[in-house]
C-alpha cells in the first residue's frame, strides 16, 4: 500500500509531473497548474490534498475542499479530484486515498461534517473507491456522499 500524507508546498515540484503523467489530456480544461498555483492551493486553509506515494514517487492524489456551511451548522468538505496513475489503477491506490482524505476531512473540519464527491466523466473509475470508502450513492446523477452514521 502507497504512503499518503497531507501535500505540503515542498511538493509542488513533483506533483506537477505527476499531473503530467497522470491527468488525461481530454480532460484538461485548463493549464496544468505551476509550482505558483500549486503552493498556493496546497497552503490555502480551505485546501485538502492527500497524495500517494510509491517509493518516494507520487502516484495518486485526493484534492477538495473543506468549507463552512452558510446554511446550517458545521462544514461541507468535497472531494474534487481523484486521479491515479494508470499502472497503479486496481491496487487499492483509490480506496486507500478516498479514505485517507475523508479521515482528513473528519480531523479538519467542523462538525457536523457533511462530505460530497461526484464524477463528471462516464468512464471514470473514480466511483469504485468511493463506494469501498464507503460512500452511498445519491438521487443525483453520479454524485455520491457519505452517510452521516459514518462522519465524525
Amino acid at each position: 500500500m502507497p504512503e499518503i500524507a497531507l501535500a505540503r508546498p515542498a511538493d509542488c515540484e513533483a506533483l506537477s509531473e505527476f499531473l503530467a503523467r497522470a491527468v488525461p489530456s481530454a480532460w484538461r480544461v485548463t493549464a496544468l497548474p505551476n509550482a505558483a498555483q500549486c503552493q498556493r492551493a496546497v497552503t490555502s486553509q480551505h485546501n485538502l490534498t492527500a497524495l500517494a506515494r510509491e517509493q518516494g514517487i507520487i502516484v495518486g492524489l485526493a484534492s477538495g475542499w473543506v468549507l463552512p456551511s452558510v446554511t446550517g451548522v458545521g462544514d461541507t468538505v468535497m472531494l474534487d479530484e481523484l486521479l491515479v496513475v494508470e499502472a497503479r489503477r486496481g491496487y487499492g491506490v483509490g480506496t486507500a486515498l478516498v479514505a485517507a482524505f475523508v479521515r482528513m476531512a473528519r480531523q479538519t473540519a467542523e462538525p457536523p461534517i457533511q462530505i460530497w464527491a461526484t464524477t463528471q466523466y462516464p468512464e471514470e473509475p473514480a466511483a469504485i473507491p468511493f463506494v469501498r470508502a464507503g460512500a452511498q450513492s445519491t438521487d443525483i446523477l453520479r454524485q455520491y456522499e457519505w452517510p452521516l452514521e459514518n462522519q465524525a
